[in-house]
């Protein structure tokens, strides 16, 4: 690689992590992040299982709406935590 290479992957490098903070923001720390994915996961599994119960009230299926609702909640959240954590290892 001569110096006209290496100046332009500099500048590539210096322009990525420029577009990296603008658009991601400041990284958060690890538990910080967790926390963040905690209170997903909470609320999450509170309004889908809220949204369950209103529907089976509506329909009168009770409690197959509350159940689907809390399942795709703890899945959700579960697949956030587990992202989260894999992006922290690397």
């Amino acid at each position: 690689m001569d110096d006209e290479d290496q100046k332009r992957s500099a500048a590539s490098d210096e322009r990525t992590s420029e577009l990296r903070r603008e658009y991601l923001g400041r990284p958060r720390s690890m538990p910080t992040a967790l926390a963040g994915a905690g209170v997903e996961l909470f609320l999450g599994i509170g309004l889908l299982a809220a949204g369950g119960w209103f529907l089976d009230d509506w329909l009168g299926s009770r409690p197959w709406f509350l159940v689907i609702g809390v399942a795709i909640g703890f899945t959700a959240g579960m697949f956030r935590i587990w992202k989260i954590g894999s992006r922290s290892f690397k």
